[in-house]
C-alpha cells in the first residue's frame, strides 16, 4: 500500500500528514478483511484535506467493496 500525498494538495505538512495516517489507520482495518495479492495506491487531491474520519473510511470502503478486494 502506498500513499502519495503532494505539495498541490496542501503546503503544510501537518495537513498532508494527517490526512496519510487517517488512511493507514483505517486500511489496518481492513487488512485482514481483504483478499491478498493486491497492490493498492491512494493519491490524496485537495479536497481530502479537512475531511473527517467517517468521510474517508466510507470512501476507502465503497471503493474497495465496488473492485472486490473486501470479503
Amino acid at each position: 500500500m502506498g500513499i502519495v500525498a503532494s505539495l498541490k494538495v496542501s503546503k503544510r505538512a501537518v495537513d498532508r500528514n494527517r490526512a496519510k495516517r487517517l488512511i493507514r489507520s483505517i486500511m489496518e482495518e481492513f487488512w485482514n478483511k481483504m483478499i491478498p495479492g493486491y497492490d493498492i495506491l491512494f493519491i490524496l487531491k485537495k479536497e481530502a484535506v479537512g475531511k473527517k474520519r467517517i468521510d474517508f473510511y466510507s470512501s476507502i470502503k465503497n471503493i474497495l467493496a465496488k473492485e472486490g478486494l473486501i470479503r
